[in-house]
């Protein structure tokens, strides 16, 4: 049903943007959908999305954007006010007009390089997309707020937001995803960012707690020299979600650091797929994702660091960490190193535990109730992946949900 759905969604754009968006739906049908029989997807719950079918959302509703925000309504943006005047924003759709060389280039480069089947199916599928450009040396005081509403009922969204940022500027960006409603959605987002020489991205992708949606990422980085691109994610119990990165480090001196954490209950699922491509020497890349499970709930994270023959004088960590606070949780790691050059230093590992039955002990000696000792130590877990959360705000909100989350849980009562 789900295929059939897409397939009639795609006919039903006259209009697209771009000859590309033809090509990439071909390859989609060639890929097919998802499976487990790709690595990729093996962990995958996804028999009862296919089940399901969705159209793209229709009655569009014009909303105005807050200070510093930028609001996609059923994946399309809104006009945006109170935005840094020096900044750049528009749909795609207008910026092909004032940028068509740049942004058909980057098109027709995608769908040939492009090996993922989801991020081919949002190429096809978008329809205005979004576009921003930080000029040169602008150093962005404030945090670029993107929120992603889900409005109509049963239906598809296909968000796409292109990112560019000039050489020396800086940028955080903050996603966010808010269900209206509670039929089943279908979200399949792509993000694609930009960086020239010495400049910062900073992004913190939260997806709000919604149990009626299916969310998929595709992430696609492109850093130049001396340039640093950090990721964060922090998500937690929708039926499925999946994020897949890729960052290409393409001149000397790039870095990224990579991070995410989940929280998940009941039957929720969690995906991450990343890959780090080292293209020049004296590169760096940290990845580490941690989740903390209840229930029947599972995730998995398969990461890739590929060190180019050229990228001599390569650092690059990659870790997972999983804690299971229930016998049915479940949790598959997969790290990998493809090297090619002889001057890396290079790690990957992976932990699953259940909490410390020392630490509980010395924590109830104390006299620390046993479920404040859970929280402690949970909250401890994921520390180092918080630290990174520069607004205080979104840190409160964060804290606040991890402590609602573990008090739902009635198994860490001791």
């Amino acid at each position: 049903m789900l295929l059939k759905s897409l397939k009639e969604s795609f006919d039903k754009e006259v209009h697209k943007l771009d000859p590309s968006m033809q090509t990439a739906f071909t390859a989609f049908e060639k890929m097919g959908l998802p499976s487990k029989k790709s690595d990729a997807f093996r962990y995958l719950g996804l028999k009862n999305l296919y089940e399901m079918s969705f159209s793209k959302a229709s009655n569009i509703q014009e909303e105005e954007s807050p200070a510093n925000t930028l609001v996609f309504v059923d994946g399309v943006l809104q006009k945006s006010k109170q935005i840094e005047s020096s900044i750049v924003v528009s749909t795609i759709k207008d910026a092909i007009k004032s940028h068509g060389a740049l942004i058909r280039s980057r098109f027709s480069r995608f769908v040939k390089a492009e090996k993922d089947p989801l991020a081919l199916l949002n190429h096809a599928l978008f329809s205005s997309g979004g576009f921003v450009y930080i000029p040169p040396d602008l150093q962005m005081k404030e945090p670029l707020n993107i929120v992603f509403k889900i409005k109509e009922e049963q239906s598809l969204h296909i968000p796409k937001l292109m990112v560019f940022l000039g050489k020396g500027s800086s940028l955080q960006i903050n996603l966010k995803i808010v269900c209206e409603n509670a039929s089943m959605q279908f979200s399949n987002r792509y993000i694609e960012i930009h960086q020239e020489m010495n400049s910062v991205c900073s992004m913190i992708n939260y997806l709000e707690e919604s149990e009626n949606l299916y969310h998929f990422d595709s992430v696609r980085s492109f850093v130049k020299r001396d340039a640093k691109f950090n990721y964060l994610s922090v998500s937690a119990n929708s039926p499925t979600q999946r994020q897949n990165l890729e960052v290409s480090l393409l001149e000397e001196g790039a870095d990224t650091n990579i991070k995410g954490l989940c929280f998940l209950d009941d039957k929720a699922e969690s995906h991450a797929h990343v890959t780090v491509k080292h293209l020049e020497e004296s590169c760096t890349s940290h990845q580490h994702f941690k989740s903390v499970q209840l229930g029947s709930s599972k995730s998995s994270f398969e990461g890739k660091i590929f060190v180019d023959q050229k990228a001599q004088k390569t650092l690059a960590y990659q870790m997972s960490s999983s804690l299971l606070l229930s016998d049915k949780a479940h949790t598959f790691c997969k790290p990998n190193l493809e090297i090619y050059a002889d001057d890396v230093k290079a790690s990957h590992g992976a932990t699953i535990s259940q909490l410390n039955e020392n630490e509980l002990f010395y924590l109830k000696s104390r006299g620390l109730p046993y479920k404040d000792c859970c929280n402690l130590l949970i909250k401890g877990f994921c520390k180092d992946i918080l630290d990174d959360i520069v607004d205080p705000l979104m840190i409160e909100r964060l804290l606040k949900k991890i402590s609602i989350f573990l008090a739902n849980e009635g198994q860490l009562n001791g």
